[in-house]
């Protein structure tokens, strides 16, 4: 089973910068990759997902935010977190 990080710290010191995933749910693969925000917000929903968010920086306001991520692959197994 492939371990999903369920961490990132996108500080610009090229450790855990974006949120990698393993290659079996990456572009080219059809899995659908959704990431949104403690409020359901949509902040990412792709099915060409290249290892690479956040692209942009993340306000972090007061307190670190939390976001929730669902793959789903093509024969709908979903993995949360």
């Amino acid at each position: 089973m492939a371990n999903i990080p369920n961490l990132i710290s996108p500080n610009g010191d090229g450790i855990n910068d974006t949120w990698i995933i393993p290659n079996e749910y990456v572009s080219g693969t059809n899995t659908e990759v959704m990431i949104m925000d403690s409020y359901g917000k949509i902040s990412l929903k792709t099915t060409n997902y290249l290892n690479n968010w956040p692209e942009n920086e993340i306000d972090f306001k007061s307190v670190n935010p939390v976001y929730y991520y669902v793959i789903t692959t093509p024969d709908n197994k979903t993995k949360k977190g």
